[in-house]
């Protein structure tokens, strides 16, 4: 006899079947042919115009400089720098006027600064800085100011990093200064304010600003500070501990008078503000204060009255943050445990989700022009779409992979050409150039609803993203469909927000699985997304039509098993999934993250006699089996379990007859 529960032992990131049926990436070129790959880890990409500059491995020349418009033919190698298979091992990317700038090295020189500005002949080292065939510089980009690019570089083989600059040209590749001569000393990444590149220096255990305007007498020290500086107008603002307030806000001319903003947290401990983050004319920062040390996030238009508390969170934020429109997404951890895409136009009021159901993670945002932009709530997962309302924000794509492909490793996507290109893996070709078309048209994920014996509702979105449109929706009892509604996409080329169309379907046969796609297309191609669902039915009528009888006795009762797939009836039941055909694999599947596990579900309409709940243990020992809360609302079950700082976590889906 089977339990009226069912136990899943979750050990990794599986797609859910929120996703099924949504449209993902497509592989741009395999360059490196075979299970290899032709990316690697220390691969970064810097976009220039409407190209991608990579450093990719295609087996025979090693790794060299290659570029990519997003589409296979555009996909090709720049210049062989080092002649052989070993390769030129091109890397530290960075894009300045032009041209693009990199490390790499050929057969005479070690490891130099090179420039790009995509054809063979526009590619070129600058500078043999530490002359020799096995001696390498190993230049750093720090920066941009202008057309100008900050690096630092090695003059001596074991030696300290000087400050360095470069417009592009071998005669304008030249030395700044000496920040520190004769003693080692890190040089870091800063910003630019008109003319002046602001940047930190680490040494003797402390951390300073420095300013340079490109020349040695313009190159000083500033400040102490204790973070990466931000830029807003014509002053910086970073955090300092100046012996007295603790770690604070401060801000600074630029040119020599820093002072602290608000003495947010009186006394010598400070706020401890985190890292701080620019929106608009305002930086954002997590701090801390009162007798409990209560996290926040707060705002600062560099005036102590224009400094406040926006947001209460649970710990402290500062990454992943996208600005568009005067404002800032992000995504907070709340002190009840949630998590979601919430957004701040720098007032407490404005302070607010997103839309409600955008699931939280680790955000990787990337924008499309304007105040359009997408989101992954983690780097494999759904794609979500938005123009910064609620209305506007929906679900269009399946970033998972499968089951045997994973997407990131730090190249987070990257619009180009308008395509968003990004590095994948699969077990069939390895780590490749992937994209995902941002101007074909987009489809929300349809949602399916009003479930009865003989009709459905399925709410359909269709957002033309600036192209003329037309779209349709096909469905039937198979995957050949047979039936077929016209979505009558409106707006001329401008028009780039999600259009509604509920569809009614009626005339349907009680407790039938019914498959639909909807499709859509413009001048740049076809966009499709496919799903299905299944008619309402009673237990008693689900029995019947299962099992030729209403009864729960025998092969037809609650805790049998009769296709033998491990799940009994009752379960077969909750998820909609059919008794007499084995499909464990239909049953949801949880997404993860750095920090969670989530488990989602949305029951079949019209099934409301049952109670679904998810209970996770460290061990599976009787009685160690906790609960989770369900964050969800109406059919749609959202359960989250926190995996920090835990070896394991097992989970396991409840079912209850009501």
């Amino acid at each position: 006899m089977k339990p009226k529960h069912l136990s899943l032992l979750l050990l990794s990131s599986l797609t859910s079947p929120l996703l099924a049926g949504l449209p993902g990436p497509e592989l741009v070129k395999d360059i490196y042919p075979g299970e290899y790959g032709s990316i690697d880890y220390e691969t970064n990409f810097e976009v220039c115009g409407d190209t991608l500059f990579l450093g990719a491995n295609n087996r025979s020349l090693g790794k060299e400089l290659w570029k990519s418009d997003g589409t296979p033919e555009g996909t090709m190698l720049v210049k062989d720098l080092c002649t052989g298979s070993h390769g030129g091992g091109p890397n530290r990317f960075m894009r300045a006027g032009n041209f693009v700038f990199f490390s790499g090295h050929d057969l005479s020189h070690g490891y130099e600064l090179w420039r790009t500005d995509g054809t063979t002949a526009g590619t070129l080292m600058l500078k043999d800085i530490l002359e020799g065939k096995d001696a390498s510089s190993y230049p750093k980009p720090l920066g941009v100011s202008g057309s100008t690019l900050y690096f630092t570089a090695n003059e001596e083989r074991y030696g300290v990093g000087e400050l360095w600059k470069t417009n592009g040209t071998p005669e304008g590749t030249v030395k700044v200064t000496s920040i520190s001569p004769g003693s080692r000393v890190g040089v870091y990444p800063g910003v630019a304010i008109g003319g002046t590149y602001y940047f930190r220096v680490s040494r003797s255990s402390r951390m300073e600003l420095w300013r340079t305007d490109g020349n040695a007498q313009g190159t000083r020290f500033l400040t102490r500070i204790d973070s990466m500086p931000r830029a807003i107008g014509n002053r910086l603002y970073f955090i300092y501990d100046d012996g007295i307030h603790g770690k604070e806000l401060w801000t600074s001319d630029g040119i020599g008078s820093s002072w602290m903003v608000k003495d947010i947290a009186p006394g010598s401990t400070g706020a401890v503000p985190y890292e701080l983050f620019r929106g608009g004319d305002l930086v954002y920062f997590s701090a801390r204060t009162g007798a409990n040390s209560v996290w926040a996030l707060w705002r600062s238009d560099g005036t102590a009255e224009g400094s406040f508390p926006l947001l209460e969170l649970a710990e402290p934020y500062g990454h992943n943050v996208h600005v568009a429109g005067g404002r800032i997404y992000f995504t907070p951890k709340l002190p009840n445990g949630s998590s979601e895409v919430w957004k701040s136009n720098g007032t407490v009021p404005g302070t607010k989700p997103l839309r409600a159901g955008t699931p939280g993670g680790r955000m990787i945002y990337f924008g499309s022009g304007g105040e359009h932009f997408y989101f992954l709530p983690a780097i494999n997962g759904p794609l979500w779409q938005s123009d910064g309302s609620t209305q506007g924000t929906r679900m269009v794509g399946d970033f998972s992979m499968g089951t045997t492909g994973s997407a990131g490793d730090g190249l987070y996507p990257t619009p180009v050409n308008g395509k968003l290109l990004f590095a994948a893996y699969q077990s069939t070709t390895g780590k490749e150039l992937y994209s995902y078309d941002i101007r074909l048209p987009s489809i929300a994920k349809p949602q399916v609803s009003e479930l009865t014996t003989s009709s459905a509702r399925l709410d359909l979105a269709v957002n033309p993203n600036g192209l003329t449109t037309s779209a349709k929706l096909e469905y039937g009892t198979s995957d050949v469909y047979g039936s077929v509604r016209y979505l009558p996409v409106t707006g001329d080329s401008l028009l780039s927000s999600f259009q509604d169309f509920p569809v009614l379907l009626s005339g349907l046969a009680a407790g039938t699985t019914y498959h639909y796609r909807v499709s859509a297309t413009n001048e740049r191609g076809t966009r499709v997304s496919t799903g299905s669902f299944r008619t309402a039915l009673t237990r008693d009528a689900w029995r019947s039509a299962a099992f030729g009888s209403e009864a729960s006795a025998e092969v037809s009762a609650d805790d049998q098993d009769p296709d033998g797939d491990g799940i009994s009836n009752l379960i077969e039941y909750a998820f909609g999934l059919d008794p007499n055909i084995g499909d464990p694999d239909d049953l949801p599947k949880p997404l993860t993250n750095s920090e969670e596990m989530i488990l989602e579900f949305t029951h079949p309409e019209g099934q409301e006699d049952m109670i679904y709940g998810v209970e996770w243990s460290p061990n599976m020992a009787p009685g160690s089996w906790a609960s989770v809360p369900d964050t969800g609302s109406g059919n749609h079950h959202r359960f989250v379990v926190d995996t920090r700082q835990k070896s394991r976590v097992f989970t396991r889906w409840k079912v209850t007859p009501r």
